[in-house]
């Protein structure tokens, strides 16, 4: 079948036959006028110029071919010639995309050496931008690849043309993302998408729309990712470009997971692998083959996603795909888990997180954690589950926790650079303070005047830079005040999160431990919710439950919450018996009546595990992350026994030897085999909906959900 030529390559090669005759012509002709070699020289800029980005454009697919022939290029340009330095960066770059990384520091060092002797400016910026794609595509830490090219949009001269401008900034968004540093992702993917549409060539606003829709998927933004990956692929068919079509169906596919309808995930995923191959870029080919893996692993296809996977391997390997590596060694490790392998599996596993490890990408290591626990827990491997959960949480905490950092930080850098500002503000008064007295030392008739302007002028600026100082502090204040309220409350329902649980527990905590009784809730199966009714329908279904659970305790009493689809509860001066009872009512509350969602009535239940502090009968001194540790276990065991279930601890049975801190962490780690040695007294309470969903049928979510759909 003949491939279609996009109409802006055909453009490209008529204007570069055109230039090729003029050139031939001038050859043979007299010496044309000084004008008319001045337009000469300007329109071979242009072409140079437009070849530049058509070998960027082919590069995508075919990095290492085209690497060959812009080196060709780089030849035949004078060592002058303004360009040098964009041909150069857009070299390196190709390098990184290719898994090279030494080839990349090698153009790298070529710009550097260019440096002040560049026109334009560009070469040293480049020359860190092409050493920050070259630290990532080496599977080196990515923190050090953020500060290189942080520093290269520093030095980057305010007058390059905006082509320039935009690869330094979707270089650095796509380093923020791998970091889990969302918010500065978001920011730097919107601005390049407006370059691009202001200045960019078809492709490249094709490419930003995309980059920007996948970022949303990460982040939870669905609609606003479907906006964005129409508007790119509508784009796309009308320019063919093969390889954008490929990012673009491939993103589609992942804005389809969890709408309930595999096959538009499969046939996306198809297109995107169909389209990869029309590009003949093998590395977006072992992209999608990725991805085809992670289907097969999602709808229980495990065979085909570890032949798929174990097919991938290798490919990844020989084109240097730190990604593609990272995710085939995942995939083949959980489909082995689920195979019923747990220890071949998990060697494929750890192997995929040491190489994220290495290269600092903590929020791939949180994402592999959590769907670790959760195809461990599907395979029966409780415990290990369990581990694996509690690090995914780790590792959220620290996601949270940095990104808090950013905002300090981004508001400690605009008040330095304030003070800056009103520093230099003052040196320069001071230079002219001290000129004007070496003048009046000559003139001494006009002394007393001189000084007496010079000292109102001081005046009136120690005035203007102390007020200028009074409104930064405010804006700061301001600044730190929002911030506060931010990290104390959770966004979408409203309640207190799991940093004001941390900060009361801690403030009203003393050397008698934790006094207080403690809930810990999870609603059952809520992953059926995400996965049939979309991310939307959970957080209405989240939104509910939090309604549902404050009026249940006292005003004084917190409820959190904790993360995800867990709750928290403190309630403080509440005997053990009321303790009992208020979990009772909590999960009465939780399963009062339907929770109406779209037009679907869902039964939700829930599993609490709970504990009244200091545990009996000896009272001994409990820490709160320890009690944290023990309710949260016996939350996994209320899951364990089946689910809308509250499991209690009462009392130790032995408390000379199960008390203390490091005892009662050995204990939360063997609950229910303590239970059973009658070393601790455990009370279980089912849910009022406990009669009609016994356990293991499916949860009264899912049954619902299953009558729903049958019925449509």
């Amino acid at each position: 079948m003949t491939r279609r030529i996009p109409q802006s390559v055909r453009a490209l090669l008529v204007a570069c036959a055109l230039l090729g005759g003029a050139a031939a012509a001038a050859a043979t002709a007299p010496a044309p006028a000084t004008a008319a070699a001045s337009a000469t020289a300007h329109a071979r800029g242009l072409a140079t110029q437009e070849r530049i980005l058509a070998f960027e454009q082919a590069g995508r697919a075919r990095p290492k071919e085209v690497a060959g022939q812009l080196r060709q290029l780089l030849a035949t340009m004078l060592a002058d010639d303004p360009r040098r330095s964009e041909a150069l960066q857009v070299l390196g770059l190709m390098f990184a995309l290719g898994g090279d990384a030494t080839a990349a520091r090698g153009v790298a060092d070529e710009l550097a050496r260019l440096g002040s002797d560049d026109p334009t400016g560009l070469a040293l910026p480049a020359a860190d931008l092409v050493r920050g794609g070259a630290t990532a595509a080496a599977g080196e830490p990515l923190r050090q690849a953020d500060r290189l090219i942080a520093s290269a949009l520093d030095r980057l001269p305010a007058d390059v043309p905006g082509r320039v401008r935009l690869r330094f900034l979707a270089k650095h968004a796509d380093i923020k993302g791998d970091m889990g540093e969302f918010d500065a992702a978001l920011q730097l993917h919107q601005e390049a998408l407006r370059l691009a549409d202001a200045e960019g060539a078809d492709w490249q606003r094709v490419d930003q729309r995309a980059a920007l829709a996948y970022l949303c998927f990460r982040i939870g933004q669905r609609d606003r990712g479907r906006q964005l990956i129409d508007e790119a692929r509508a784009m796309g068919e009308l320019i063919g470009d093969h390889l954008s079509l490929s990012t673009v169906h491939n993103i589609d596919g992942m804005l389809l997971q969890g709408v309930g309808d595999p096959v538009l995930e499969l046939r996306a995923m198809e297109r995107a692998l169909e389209q990869a191959r029309l590009a003949q870029a093998p590395r977006a080919e072992l992209v999608m083959l990725g991805n085809m893996a992670d289907y097969h692993l999602q709808r229980g296809h495990y065979e085909l996603a570890l032949r798929t996977a174990r097919s991938v391997l290798p490919m990844a390997r020989a084109a240097r795909s730190t990604d593609a590596e990272v995710a085939a060694l995942a995939n083949m490790g959980l489909a082995l888990i689920s195979l019923h392998r747990k220890g071949e599996g998990m060697r494929y596993v750890r192997e995929s997180l040491a190489i994220d490890e290495r290269r600092g990408a903590v929020s791939s290591m949180k994402d592999m954690h959590g769907e670790l626990g959760r195809y461990l827990e599907q395979a029966g491997e409780l415990r290990d589950a369990y581990a694996a959960y509690q690090r995914y949480r780790a590792l959220a905490d620290e996601v949270l926790r940095r990104d808090q950092q950013q905002v300090v930080l981004e508001l400690q850098e605009r008040f330095d650079d304030e003070n800056r500002t009103r520093a230099l503000a003052l040196l320069r008064s001071d230079n002219a303070l001290n000129a004007e007295q070496l003048r009046t030392r000559q003139l001494q008739q006009r002394l007393w005047a001189a000084a007496a302007l010079a000292a109102a002028a001081s005046m009136l600026l120690a005035l203007w830079a102390v007020r200028r100082l009074r409104r930064a502090n405010q804006k700061l204040e301001q600044g730190n005040r929002l911030l506060q309220q931010q990290s104390e409350r959770d966004a979408l329902t409203g309640l207190a999160n799991r940093h004001q649980v941390r900060q009361r527990l801690e403030s009203e905590s003393d050397a008698q431990g934790l006094q207080a009784s403690l809930f810990m809730i999870d609603l059952d199966h809520f992953k059926v919710v995400n996965d049939r009714l979309g991310h939307a329908s959970g957080d209405k279904v989240l939104e509910a439950i939090a309604r549902r659970l404050e009026p249940v305790v006292r005003e004084r009493d917190l409820v959190a919450r904790w993360g995800g689809e867990e709750f928290v509860v403190i309630a403080w001066g509440l005997p053990a018996e009321a303790g009992r009872a208020l979990a009772r009512r909590l999960l009465a509350a939780i399963c009062a009546e339907d929770i109406v969602v779209d037009g679907r009535a869902l039964r939700v239940t829930a599993s609490i595990g709970h504990a009244s502090f200091p545990l009996a009968p000896a009272a001994e001194p409990t820490p709160w992350p320890v009690a944290i540790e023990l309710v949260d276990a016996a939350l996994y065991l209320a899951k364990a026994r089946g689910r809308n279930v509250a499991v209690g601890i009462e009392a130790l049975a032995d408390p000379a030897r199960d008390a203390g801190p490091q005892a009662l962490l050995a204990l939360a780690q063997e609950l229910e085999a303590a239970w059973r040695e009658a070393r601790i007294s455990l009370a279980f309470d089912a849910g009022p909906e406990a009669g009609r969903d016994a356990a293991p049928a499916p949860s009264a979510i899912e049954s619902r959900l299953s009558a729903l759909e049958s019925r449509e």
